[in-house]
């Protein structure tokens, strides 16, 4: 159903404020309920992208990042960039919409290590998505973990 070019076609389903409600694995608990807030604004060419987890008792390093979303041909396909307030800075990609999911496989730099992540959208509906969000701290895509799971409204 979306067209694979490089067009901002293929964020139309993403654009606006999503509210997530789910639950958080933690440093400190596991299965802490937490809202992820995320902004897409789009400058007519790329996607910018504001990603922001809930702090809590449980959950005070909870992450905030700024990011922007594109497609380049040259690097053969859709690409992520951003930074976080952990100290992290993100290079991902995606090859798009498969079916109803668009995920994203990114590298990242924390607490001075590489470590990958992997955020996985799926299509509900036009109103509704779900987010998964996993952490692999090995930084090679072996120990994935999911740190976020939840359902996203607009």
């Amino acid at each position: 159903i979306y067209s694979q070019t490089g067009t901002l076609e293929n964020f139309k389903l993403f654009a606006g404020t999503w509210r997530c409600d789910g639950k958080a694995n933690t440093e400190l608990a596991p299965e802490v309920p937490t809202r992820v807030t995320v902004s897409f604004k789009s400058d007519g060419r790329w996607l910018q992208v504001k990603m922001e987890e809930q702090k809590s008792k449980q959950h005070p390093k909870a992450t905030s990042s700024t990011e922007v979303w594109g497609h380049s041909a040259a690097l053969g396909g859709f690409v992520r960039n951003g930074a976080d307030n952990q100290g992290g800075f993100y290079a991902g990609k995606s090859s798009g919409w498969v079916g109803e999911r668009f995920w994203w496989t990114t590298d990242s730099a924390r607490g001075g290590k590489r470590v990958q992540l992997k955020d996985t959208f799926t299509k509900v509906s036009d109103k509704e998505l779900t987010l998964e969000r996993a952490f692999d701290p090995t930084g090679t895509g072996d120990g994935l973990r999911v740190v976020f799971e939840g359902s996203c409204k607009r």
